[in-house]
């Protein structure tokens, strides 16, 4: 193998201009303009609607949650059903869609299709949930840290473990564990000072590690390296 001085690891980056975090203002102003509900916190999912990245893990675990009215929520999936999981992703948002109707909370729930505008999204949002059962270095997540979202998300050993210290910029559970992503969708709903602090955190991080600019220094550090 190579020897480990001759390896580098450069991380994905993120536009931290692009995916900031918002004003108290600017939210509700991007509520209204996105046509979400103003008056209750705002859960996000983006991704693929395929089985990876088990959305259904989150429905399940996020109407638990509302059994509970003080986390009354709106839960918003942003994403596309994947045409090479076509049968699969099909199928998979039809039952997203029956499970909200028959939960007795399919009000709160809004499926959005995948947008350009992503960032829109994120910076609406109170919370950010990202149940996958595997990821590389995910981007959307990035992307969510960068706004100042306190995130829920699988501890993914390599993957998700690397970017959030659970419990300080994030929240870590169990992958498929619906009564875990229960509980911390829950705590952060309970306690907004403490989501907020966590919230600052992930930016904070993002601002340190995965900023394009710092990101582009360290492949031009390899590249310079390199060529000696």
């Amino acid at each position: 193998g190579l020897p480990a001085d001759r390896i580098r690891e450069v991380p994905n980056g993120v536009d931290a201009t692009r995916f900031s975090p918002p004003s108290a203002d600017q939210r509700l102003a991007l509520r209204r303009q996105l046509n979400l509900p103003l008056d209750r916190p705002l859960i996000l999912f983006v991704g693929v609607i395929s089985p990876d990245k088990q959305p259904h893990v989150l429905l399940d675990a996020w109407v638990q949650t509302q059994q509970n009215p003080a986390f009354a929520s709106t839960l918003v999936f942003v994403g596309a059903t994947d045409p090479t999981l076509f049968e699969l992703g099909g199928r998979l948002i039809d039952q997203l869609r029956a499970t909200a109707a028959t939960s007795g909370f399919g009000d709160r729930v809004v499926f959005v299709a995948p947008t350009n505008q992503v960032q829109d999204y994120f910076r609406a949002a109170d919370v950010y949930a990202m149940p996958s059962l595997r990821e590389g270095m995910p981007i959307a997540l990035l992307e969510a840290m960068a706004c100042g979202l306190p995130c829920v998300a699988s501890r993914l050993p390599g993957a998700t473990d690397t970017m959030v210290v659970d419990g300080v910029n994030g929240c870590l559970v169990p992958t498929g564990d619906r009564a875990a992503f229960a509980a911390a969708i829950g705590e952060l709903l309970a306690s907004p000072a403490a989501a907020a602090r966590m919230g600052a955190a992930a930016r904070r991080t993002v601002e340190d590690r995965y900023t394009m600019e710092r990101v582009a220094d360290m492949w031009l550090d390899a590249y310079n390296e390199v060529l000696g």
